[in-house]
């Protein structure tokens, strides 16, 4: 049995509203914190569009980050925009279980 190597890299070409949708996600102003996980993200990704291919490059954090998001789909907030964006448009990011939505009592909340 021969071992794959560990992906750590891909691009995905968006079209249409996927493409529209990934650019108003990551063009978006930072409203509430100028830095930290998701803003960091996001100034990364801006560097990493090719705008002409529509397309961008994700590295093994990223594509990480984007099948937690498609997991988690029903937690509302971003979840169910990057399904939209990345679900089905690679096969990393095809048929990905759902996570459960948390009940209100195990849910974080923030100060």
């Amino acid at each position: 049995m021969q071992v794959q190597p560990a992906l750590t890299h891909i691009v995905l070409a968006l079209r249409g509203d996927a493409w529209t949708s990934l650019l108003t996600l990551i063009t978006q102003p930072d409203l509430k914190h100028k830095s930290g996980g998701w803003q960091n993200r996001k100034r990364k990704w801006r560097t990493m569009i090719n705008e002409a291919a529509h397309s961008i490059e994700l590295d093994a954090d990223d594509i990480d980050f984007v099948q937690r998001q498609i997991i988690g789909r029903n937690g509302g907030g971003w979840q169910k925009k990057f399904f939209d964006i990345f679900a089905g448009r690679h096969p990393l990011f095809t048929r990905l279980p759902i996570a459960p939505r948390k009940k209100p009592e195990q849910r974080k909340h923030r100060a």
